[in-house]
């Protein structure tokens, strides 16, 4: 039997829609962890709010990366209450293959270089340590371990993927892409 286009543009609505669900509970989640009580709300406001669930119901990445980005930002608050190696860890690991979803998510290394700076103003530290505090050190290795893990062509096929970035941005330069 032959699998038609249509069949795995249905197939990627389905599964996008199902990563855009997802975030409703991680929101919640993140809410309640940020301040008791609001988890519900956050949660309310993901389920409904415009922008996401229209991404959601098409084939793109972007819900992808929302999921990504809300689990790391979970990941980070439970690290500020745990203050241990492996709950940052765990935050770069999100983080990294957050990145490998789409690019941006890199930006997520900045809530988990706060949250150690925090921590370590919490703890009656030094703030220049913070540089080669072990926790951060690990959580960055971690998202770059798990960046290439969830992106292993940047490794495989260098020279390719430099020249789609070279066109790419090419691309925008010149407004080909919109």
């Amino acid at each position: 039997q032959s699998v038609y286009l249509a069949d795995l543009v249905f197939l990627g609505r389905l599964l996008s829609a199902a990563i855009g669900a997802l975030v409703v509970p991680v929101m919640w989640k993140l809410g309640e962890r940020v301040s008791p009580g609001t988890g519900l709300w956050a949660g309310l406001f993901m389920a409904v709010s415009f922008g996401p669930v229209r991404d959601a119901h098409w084939a793109l990445i972007e819900p992808l990366l929302l999921l990504g980005i809300a689990a790391t930002l979970l990941a980070t608050v439970i690290a500020l209450e745990r203050e241990t190696v492996l709950a940052f860890l765990i935050a770069g690991l999100a983080a990294g293959l957050t990145t490998s979803a789409k690019y941006s998510g890199a930006t997520l290394a900045v809530p988990i270089a706060l949250a150690v700076l925090w921590v370590r103003v919490r703890e009656g530290r030094g703030v220049l340590g913070t540089l080669w505090d072990r926790r951060l050190v690990l959580a960055g290795v971690a998202t770059i371990g798990a960046f290439f893990a969830g992106s292993p062509f940047i490794l495989v096929s260098t020279r390719q993927f430099y020249d789609a970035m070279v066109v790419r941005e090419w691309s925008y330069r010149d407004a080909s892409f919109g």
